[in-house]
């Protein structure tokens, strides 16, 4: 009999909201460049929801791996971001189902 996975997913909304280091209008290549190299990478899957609001799928082994993966993920973003002189602002990401499960 094979092992049972220990591995979960869970639904995740993450809400993009970038701002400019000089206060200027963000440039949608900014989110596009994210879409492209950061999401599509983590989930090749995610879908735009519009208004900058999105749906990623992570797979973990356990709640400190999940938490690994998000602050992983929320420092790929602003990396990303940073070389377009934005910030993540008030991005973050939170569990669709479970308001207690929140990154930022």
């Amino acid at each position: 009999m094979a092992a049972a996975s220990s591995e979960q997913s869970i639904l995740l909304k993450l809400h993009l909201f970038l701002e400019r280091n000089n206060n200027a209008k963000v440039q949608d290549a900014a989110y596009e460049c994210v879409e492209n190299d950061v999401f599509a990478q983590f989930d090749k899957n995610y879908k735009n929801l519009g208004n900058r609001e999105y749906t990623l799928t992570a797979y973990y082994k356990d709640d400190d791996n999940l938490d690994e993966q998000m602050e992983e993920l929320l420092e790929s973003i602003e990396n990303k971001v940073e070389h377009r002189d934005c910030n993540i602002a008030t991005t973050y990401i939170c569990a669709i189902g479970d308001k207690s499960r929140r990154w930022e």
